[in-house]
C-alpha cells in the first residue's frame, strides 16, 4: 500500500517539473489528491505513536516480552554507538547491523499483534479542513527531488503550488540558517551591509503562499526534509518584519496530526518534573589538574547549551531556571499539583526513564545532541537525545551510558504527558527521513504520547534560554494563555527587548524555539 501511496503522490507531480512554477494556484478540485497525499506523509510515525497507545492500555503478557527485547536491543545499540572509538570492538559494524534487525524483527512482530493497521485508517479531507483553528490556515511542504507546498484554509480552500527544485532551495536555507546562528550574541547593527539571505529563501518558500496567509494569524506547518530544521518565524516578510509578528506557528508531524486536538479535551494544569543543572561528571579524571582548571576557565566563559569538544560543560543558567518554574508552578496554580526537580547527579538516564512517565509537565533543562549517523545500519533514533548525569565518565558495559536517546524515549510511556518543554540544543533536529520530516528528539516525545512539544533548532545560548523559558511559563501559568500563544508571547518580548538595544531583534537568541503539536 505504501508503494502505492508513493507513487501517485510523487507521478502526478512530476508534470509539473518541466514548466515555469505557477505564479497564481491553479482552480482543481484536490480534496482526493491532498487525502492521498496526507495517507503517505507520516505513515511511520502515525504507526508508531499508535503502537505506542495500544500499548499504554492492557498489553498482553506476550506483548510485554517483545517490548523487553525492543528495549534491550535500543539499549544495547546505544551503548555501542556512543561509545568512544578506540574502545569499540572489532566486530563493531556487524553488531550494530544484527541489533538493528534484531530490533526491528521483533516491532514488526509486536505492530502486528497490536492490529494497528484497523486503528491507522487516515482522516478525510474534510475532517483535516475541519480541524484547522477559524481563520487559519494548514501549509503542508512535501520535499523530495522537488518542492512543493500545500496550503489548505479553515474555509475549505486547498492549493498545491510548485516551489522549485530541492538541492536550490536546500542551499538557500543553509546558508540563511548558518549566517543567522553565526550572529549569536551580536549586540548592536553592523556598519557594514549584510549580505541579504534572508529574501531569496523567503521568495523561494513563502512568497508564493504569502497571499493564501494574509491575515491568518495560526498557521498549522508541516515542514519535510531540510525544512524541518528552519523556524519559520525568524523569516523577514517585504516589510523588514519577523513572520513571528504576524503568525503564530504551530509545527506537526504530519498533516493528519491536528484532527484529534479538537476532540480531546486539554487541561491547563497537571503535575510538573523539572530536570536541570545536571552533574555530567569530571572529565579529566586520566588528565593533569592544571589542564582540568584550564578547561574549566575556558568553559566558564561559554554560553552556549552545547558540548565543548567531547565533553558536556556545566550548565549553571539551568539551576536557577528550574528552580524559579518549580516555584511559579506552584504560585501559578494555587493547588496541590506535584511537582519535582531533578538536578545534579540525582538526573542520570536511569531515573529520567523512571520519573518522566508520573508526570504531566515535563522541563528538561540540559544538553542536547544530533550528530549525524555513522553506519547506514543504525538507527536514526539514535543520533539524537539529552545528555543526562555522568556523561562524561567512561562508559561502562552493559550499563547506562548517559545518554537518552530518541530511540529510548519512544518507547517511555508518556500518554499521560500534556506538554514537554526541550531547553537544550538542536532537539528539534534529526535524520531526514523521506515523508517522515526529522528523526528527532521531538519526534520521539510525540511517538511516546506528549501532546506538545517545545524544541530547538541550534545550539542555543544558556542565559537567554532561561529568560526565554521563564516568561513562557509565567504566560502558561500566571496569565493563563495558550501554549502557541505563551511561547510566541515570550519570543515577541525577548525580540522587542532586542530591537530597543539597536539590533535586528537577535533572532538567534529567541527564534530557535519551536512548538509542535497541541497550541492550546
Amino acid at each position: 500500500m505504501l508503494l502505492a501511496l508513493t507513487a501517485i503522490w510523487i507521478f502526478p507531480l512530476v508534470g509539473l517539473q518541466t514548466g515555469p512554477a505557477p505564479q497564481e494556484p491553479v482552480v482543481l478540485d484536490l480534496t482526493e489528491d491532498f487525502e492521498l497525499h496526507a495517507a503517505w506523509k507520516g505513515q511511520a510515525t502515525r504507526l508508531q505513536a499508535a503502537g505506542a497507545k495500544a500499548l499504554s492500555k492492557k498489553p498482553t503478557p506476550e506483548q510485554i516480552k517483545m517490548m523487553g527485547a525492543i528495549q534491550i536491543a535500543s539499549k544495547s545499540l546505544s551503548t555501542l554507538v556512543h561509545m568512544r572509538a578506540v574502545d569499540r570492538p572489532e566486530d563493531y559494524e556487524t553488531q550494530v547491523a544484527g541489533l538493528r534487525e534484531e530490533r526491528q524483527t521483533k516491532e514488526r512482530e509486536l505492530n502486528r499483534s497490536l492490529g494497528l493497521d484497523e486503528i491507522l485508517a487516515t482522516p478525510t479531507t474534510q475532517a483535516m479542513i475541519d480541524a484547522i483553528p477559524e481563520g487559519g490556515v494548514l501549509v503542508d511542504y512535501a520535499v523530495k527531488d522537488h518542492v512543493f507546498v500545500w496550503a489548505v484554509t479553515s474555509e475549505g480552500g486547498i492549493h498545491l503550488l510548485y516551489l522549485g527544485k530541492a538541492p536550490e532551495i536546500e542551499k538557500l536555507s543553509e546558508d540563511f540558517l548558518a549566517d543567522l546562528v553565526a550572529k549569536r550574541g551580536g549586540r548592536a547593527v553592523s556598519t557594514q551591509a549584510p549580505s541579504d539571505l534572508n529574501d531569496p529563501l523567503y521568495q523561494a518558500i513563502w512568497n508564493p503562499i504569502e497571499e493564501l496567509v494574509a491575515g491568518r494569524e495560526k498557521i498549522l506547518l508541516c515542514p519535510d526534509g531540510f525544512l524541518g530544521k528552519l523556524p519559520f518565524a525568524v523569516l523577514k516578510n517585504g516589510k523588514g518584519q519577523y513572520l513571528l509578528e504576524e503568525h503564530d506557528f504551530i509545527y506537526l508531524e504530519d498533516p493528519t496530526a491536528h484532527v484529534s486536538r479538537v476532540t480531546e479535551p486539554i487541561d491547563p494544569d497537571g503535575s510538573f518534573l523539572a530536570v536541570g543543572n545536571v552533574d555530567y561528571g569530571v572529565a579529566f579524571v586520566e588528565e593533569a589538574v592544571e589542564e582540568e582548571e584550564d578547561w574549566l576557565a575556558y568553559a566558564g566563559d561559554v554560553d552556549l547549551r552545547a558540548a565543548m569538544g567531547k565533553t558536556w560543560i556545566p550548565l549553571e543558567a539551568t539551576d536557577e531556571e528550574t528552580l524559579t518554574l518549580v516555584a511559579m508552578h506552584r504560585r501559578g496554580l494555587k493547588s496541590k499539583r506535584v511537582s519535582g526537580r531533578l538536578s545534579g547527579l540525582v538526573a542520570t538516564e536511569k531515573r529520567l526513564k523512571l520519573e518522566l512517565p508520573k508526570y504531566n509537565f515535563l522541563h528538561l533543562a540540559t544538553h542536547g545532541f544530533f550528530e549525524p549517523m555513522e553506519l547506514e545500519d543504525q538507527l536514526p533514533g539514535l543520533s539524537a537525545g539529552l545528555v543526562c548525569a555522568n556523561a562524561n565518565l567512561p562508559k561502562k558495559k552493559d550499563g547506562e551510558d548517559g545518554y537518552l536517546t530518541a530511540e529510548e524515549v519512544a518507547l517511555l510511556d508518556l500518554q499521560n504527558c500534556q506538554m514537554v518543554v526541550l531547553s537544550a540544543c538542536e532537539t528539534a533536529l534529526g535524520t531526514v527521513r523521506a515523508g517522515e520530516g526529522l528523526q528527532s528528539l521531538r519526534r520521539a516525545f510525540a511517538i511516546a504520547g506528549a501532546d506538545t512539544v517545545v524544541s530547538s533548532c541550534w545550539k542555543v545560548g544558556d542565559e537567554s534560554t532561561a529568560e526565554l523559558m521563564t516568561s513562557f511559563y509565567e504566560n502558561l501559568w500566571v496569565k493563563r494563555q495558550s501554549r502557541s500563544e505563551s511561547l510566541r508571547n515570550a519570543q515577541l518580548k525577548m525580540l522587542n527587548h532586542w530591537r530597543k538595544q539597536g539590533t535586528d531583534g537577535l533572532p538567534s537568541t529567541w527564534g530557535a524555539f519551536m512548538l509542535a503539536g497541541d497550541w492550546r
